[in-house]
Order: structure tokens, then C-alpha cells, then sequence
């Protein structure tokens, strides 16, 4: 603080006295106003007196509900890996199926024409190769089961009369074996 003295109309003032007297004047209404605010908030917790407890029991609630967030494991890349393996097989097998039932393919003969191209078309299936190897597969097919190939032939029932005796019925066997050697 400065000791200088000023003169102020007739009368003289020391500053640092002045100083001094200034800064008790405040920290006297200091202490006053921090005594009335410690009041209020007296009053003021008088009226919640449970506030604080409550506030410490949630507060322990909390610790105990939060738990601490463990990081997952990433998955390998060889398992990653499988899992995009057998979804594509899914996926192709599917599409097969559709191609299948969309052109009326029997499993092996879709199977046969995938081999040929792994993304056929009813174009596809123009062509006169996968024609003649879908043919060859069908006459594959049915030698295999043994079921005859469609005929225009038709033969005329053998009539043979419920009624008769049996050499009416020998008769008529005999004529028409005859009939058939002849041709």
C-alpha cells in the first residue's frame, strides 16, 4: 500500500490507512453474508432430513448396478471364414433348386448344366451341347430304371371272350401270335 497522503480539499488522508479500513469493512460483510447463506442452508436441509441419506443410499445403489463392460472377442478369421464357405454353398444350392423348378430339371440334370456354366440361362439351355447332354442323361435315367421310351405303337387288345371254353381261348392266342410273327 502506498504510503502517500493526498490532499483532498482541507482535509488530509492517508491512504493506507484508508486501505486497511476498506478491506475489514469488506471482509466483515463477507463473513455476514456467508453466515446468512450457511443459515438458509440450514433451514433448508432441516426441512429434507433425509435428503442426504437418500442421496448416499442411491449413490450405493448405483455402484452396485453398474457393472464394468467387458469387450467381446472378435471371432477368428478361419471361422469367419467357414461360416462365408457355408453360406455360398446355401446360397448356390438354392439358386439351383429355383433353376431347377423354373425349367423343370431333375437334380442331376441342374447339376449337370452348373457344371457346364455356373450361371446359366434359359439361353443356356438352347444350346445345342447342354441339349444333347441333358438328352443323354434322360436315356441315362431311364435305362437305369428300365421304364421303356414313349411309342406311337398301339396294339389292339386281344379279345378273348370271358365266356368259352379253353380251347376257344388257345384258338384265339394262337392267331394272334401268328398275326404279330408276320410282321
Amino acid at each position: 500500500m502506498t504510503d502517500e497522503i493526498i490532499k483532498e480539499g482541507e482535509d488530509l488522508i492517508d491512504l493506507g490507512t484508508l486501505d486497511t479500513a476498506l478491506e475489514e469493512v469488506a471482509a466483515e460483510e463477507t463473513v455476514d453474508s456467508l453466515k446468512t447463506k450457511l443459515a438458509n442452508a440450514n433451514k433448508k436441509l432441516e426441512q429434507f432430513p433425509n435428503v442426504i441419506a437418500r442421496a448416499k443410499t442411491a449413490e450405493g445403489k448405483v455402484k452396485s448396478l453398474v457393472k464394468p463392460i467387458i469387450p467381446t472377442e472378435k471371432k477368428p478369421d478361419a471361422e469367419i471364414a467357414g461360416l462365408k464357405t457355408t453360406v455360398d454353398s446355401l446360397a448356390l444350392a438354392e439358386k439351383k433348386r429355383q433353376f431347377g423348378y423354373e425349367n423343370s430339371l431333375s437334380p442331376e440334370e441342374t447339376d449337370a448344366v452348373f457344371r457346364i456354366n455356373p450361371s446359366p440361362t434359359k439361353e443356356t439351355l438352347k444350346d445345342p451341347f447342354v441339349e444333347g447332354g441333358l438328352a443323354k442323361l434322360k436315356s441315362m435315367k431311364r435305362v437305369e430304371n428300365n421304364t421303356p421310351g414313349s411309342s406311337s405303337r398301339t396294339g389292339k387288345p386281344l379279345k378273348i371272350k370271358s365266356e368259352g371254353t379253353a380251347e376257344e381261348k388257345q384258338a384265339a392266342f394262337d392267331e394272334k401270335m401268328k398275326e404279330i410273327q408276320s410282321r
